[in-house]
């Protein structure tokens, strides 16, 4: 006769679903701004596992060291916001917020990734590091006038005068609602308004704008006219 060992009663375990940080996106915006304009910076990091995730936090909790890099250059002002996500369950996603302020002209973009743990092991886990969209920071607009006055030294009374002033933007950014304007400065002639009155106009980075007058010749003598240049806005 055979012997038959009885079957013995088997242990259990739990096979527990585990948890996997992903960054899904990672935005700088807006994508253009000037010297002294800010940068919001928004890290979203997704649970793309079946278990849970605890403690998820930028993968450098210093915010001075997110990695930033390119010519240009910002400075840290704010974040991350908020400083960590205790909880986060599967398919959930948490945005991380920080915000900048563009110091030197060039080109920025960011860099970082995400650390946490697995709440049923309580091993850590690991986001890759993700790149940024790349941001321009332009030299803010700056502007210089020139004024031409036709015919050049001497008019009769009741002669026409063209006043004509050249306002150069030499910054990068536009320099929108630039005109220029025109006063009379000094002087025992006179003229009077004949016609002309240009409105503003933008005037993009390297780039120069004319406003042109019209005056008479009113009375006879000296006269000094002189323009400059409207700030923009």
């Amino acid at each position: 006769m055979v012997a038959v060992t009885p079957a013995l009663d088997a242990d259990y375990i739990t096979v527990a679903d585990k948890a996997a940080i992903n960054i899904v996106s990672f935005n700088a915006s807006p994508s253009q701004v000037s010297v002294g304009q800010s940068v919001q910076v928004i890290m979203t990091v997704s649970n793309e596992g079946a278990g849970g995730a605890i403690n998820v936090l930028p993968n450098d909790p210093d915010p001075n060291k997110i990695a930033l890099l390119g010519s240009g250059n910002a400075n840290w002002n704010s974040g991350p916001n908020p400083a960590s996500a205790p909880v986060l369950p599967s398919l959930i996603y948490e945005e991380f917020t920080w915000t900048y302020f563009a110091s030197n002209p060039g080109t920025i973009w960011f860099s970082n990734g995400a650390l946490g743990e697995d709440t049923g092991s309580g091993l850590p886990i690991y986001a890759t590091a993700a790149w940024s969209n790349t941001v321009l920071v332009q030299s803010v607009a700056s502007l210089t006038s020139g004024t031409t006055i036709l015919p050049v030294t001497q008019a009769s009374v009741g002669q026409q005068l063209t006043v004509i002033i050249s306002v150069t933007n030499s910054g990068d950014a536009d320099a929108s609602y630039a005109w220029g304007v025109t006063t009379q400065a000094s002087g025992a002639g006179s003229v009077v308004w004949a016609g002309g009155w240009p409105t503003a106009v933008t005037i993009t980075g390297g780039t120069s704008a004319h406003f042109t007058w019209t005056f008479s010749a009113d009375g006879a003598s000296l006269v000094h006219l002189e323009g400059r240049e409207g700030a923009p806005r």
